[in-house]
């Protein structure tokens, strides 16, 4: 009997995860409504944590959905989030084994941590990065660490570590080092889509190359009739492949069978994807000899590219006995299977959430606020963070009441700003001045551009002119609009009682296969004038060319390729 006793004390399951246990069991009558109480616990708990979360990333999520609109490779950055929300579900259910973590302080320990860096990336590193914040959409980056203090606070670490793999695909929302490899890779891609089609063209002539390399199709009923058809990144296979990725990505999380061959179907997939858009564009350029442009852009194009991709991965998921894998969905781990083992209840490992709810909702009631700011950052940037400007947004910006005309180059600004390093002097010349007034002060405009931001604080504009003796008297901060801010800078000239005026930002411009970054410094000499330079004449042409800068930037850019 003493050891009947003491058998049934150590058999006393701690806490659970939310999952059955085989060691103890209670009588159906009881368990059936402690399994109802615990589902529908956790069900509003889980839909609590999904509305913080979105209400904290209000905006951040909205670029992302606004995007799958667009012919872009970005467009399926929008499903992240979506996948991400399943592959938890599923994983929770799935798995009935976790490490055995039942500690509320470390959850604490673990969960404010990662919801104070969190909101710190969306806080205050806009101010303390403005001009490449939106750039780097450091707000995305922000999302599953938030999305991870949230689980570690609502649901215990033991949840947070059973469901890590959806957490860690949130990632994958990330824009910014797609952006950096399409920049370098996108046309390489385009180039070898466009070969492999004239490749083929060679033995089913439905269309013929055009001199500047694209594709010449002759309507079956005259010469008169015929068309160009460019293969343009959007069609060059890209996203589709990059599409398949992610839900390739989100399938190999499910899937059972070594790491290798994961790898090896989603390479394969890629592969066939890509060919798969190769016999695409050709369908068109065939449809287009036989039926005309109307029917093959306008009608087939848009339907056939969306068919064949969804096509092409029932085909893989089809194939995927061939690499030793199968998507496990109906399968349980190890002591779940045992149908001799009485019915459970289930429990949570968290029982009791409201404090640390409560605490979720303060911090996503800031967070939202912060994060509908961010739509300052649109006036510069596209939604998912390429800069609207150019290296010639200065120069091609028109301002009212003023005239722009370049002075010089400095040559020497590669010693200073890297081997790519440039330096162009600009002059601005008021032209609504009255005619009976003081002559204008004559605006100096300094472009500086470099592929090396952290030249920018090697070199920075106040060590410049302290390097000269200049004695700075006056400095402040102003909003130039777009999430830009500028620096003002009063110094006094050394034995001549004048005085130099100054302000300047920094922002990022897009180029072809990546970015650069400008200093753009608007300067006056009040010796070099009569009509006396003030604080607020510069802080108005800044903003105004700014604004014109932005207007006259392109609709469409690194996003769009």
């Amino acid at each position: 009997m003493i050891a009947s006793r003491r058998t049934a004390r150590t058999s006393r399951p701690a806490p659970g995860d939310g999952l059955p246990s085989s060691r103890w069991s209670l009588p159906a009558n009881v368990t059936a409504p402690l399994k109802r109480a615990v589902h529908a616990t956790a069900f509003w708990r889980i839909a609590a944590v999904v509305i913080c979360v979105v209400a904290a990333y209000n905006f951040s999520l909205q670029t992302l959905f606004q995007e799958m609109s667009q012919q872009t490779p970005l467009a399926y950055l929008g499903l992240v989030p979506l996948i991400a929300l399943l592959l938890a579900v599923v994983l929770a259910l799935r798995r009935a084994s976790g490490p055995d973590i039942h500690d509320r302080y470390l959850d604490y320990i673990i969960g404010v941590p990662l919801l104070t860096l969190a909101m710190g990336l969306v806080i205050f590193a806009p101010q303390g990065l403005p001009s490449v914040y939106w750039l780097h959409r450091l707000d995305l980056l922000s999302l599953p660490l938030f999305v991870a203090g949230a689980i570690s606070l609502a649901f215990g670490v033991r949840a947070l570590v059973r469901i890590r793999a959806a957490v860690l695909f949130l990632f994958l929302a990330w824009p910014y080092p797609y952006v950096v490899f399409l920049d370098h890779e996108l046309s390489w891609f385009t180039d070898t889509t466009a070969s492999a089609v004239k490749a083929v063209l060679q033995v089913i002539p439905v269309a013929s190359v055009a001199p500047d390399g694209n594709f010449l199709v002759s309507h079956a009923t005259g010469l008169s009739q015929s068309f160009t058809v460019s293969v343009s990144s959007a069609c060059s296979g890209i996203n589709s492949g990059l599409g398949f990725l992610l839900v390739g990505t989100a399938a190999t999380i499910l899937m059972r069978g070594r790491l290798a061959l994961k790898v090896l179907w989603l390479a394969a997939g890629t592969t066939f994807l890509f060919a798969v858009n190769v016999g695409r564009i050709l369908l068109v350029l065939g449809a287009g000899r036989v039926w005309g442009e109307h029917f093959a852009i306008d009608i087939l194009h848009p339907l056939i590219g969306l068919a064949m991709i969804l096509g092409a991965t029932v085909v893989m998921l089809i194939w995927l006995p061939h690499f030793q894998l199968n998507l496990g969905l109906g399968a349980t781990s190890a002591g779940t299977t045992q149908k001799a083992k009485p019915a459970t209840a289930r429990t949570l490992a968290v029982r009791r959430a409201r404090i640390p709810l409560a605490l979720l909702a303060v911090v996503s009631l800031v967070g939202m606020f912060a994060n509908a700011g961010m739509s300052r950052f649109e006036l510069l940037a596209f939604g998912l963070g390429p800069s609207r400007l150019s290296p010639s947004s200065v120069a091609s910006a028109p301002v009212n009441g003023w005239t722009l005309s370049e002075v010089t180059t400095y040559t020497w600004a590669t010693r200073y700003f890297g081997p790519n390093g440039t330096w162009t002097r600009y002059a601005y010349i008021e032209t609504s001045a009255a005619p009976d007034s003081a002559p204008p002060a004559a605006i100096t405009v300094d472009v500086i551009g470099t592929s090396d931001l952290g030249t920018f604080s090697t070199y920075g504009l106040e060590a410049c002119y302290g390097f000269h003796n200049y004695s700075l008297t006056a400095t402040n901060t102003v909003d130039l609009g777009g999430g830009l801010d500028g620096k003002v800078l009063r110094y006094s000239i050394p034995g001549t009682g004048g005085y130099w005026l100054g302000l300047y930002w920094e922002w990022p411009v897009s180029i072809p296969g990546g970015e650069r970054y400008q200093r753009v410094v608007l300067s006056v000499d009040s010796s070099l004038t009569s009509n006396e330079p003030n604080a607020q004449r510069l802080v108005g042409l800044a903003r105004e060319l700014v604004r014109q800068a932005a207007e006259h930037a392109p609709s469409t850019g690194p996003a769009n390729y």
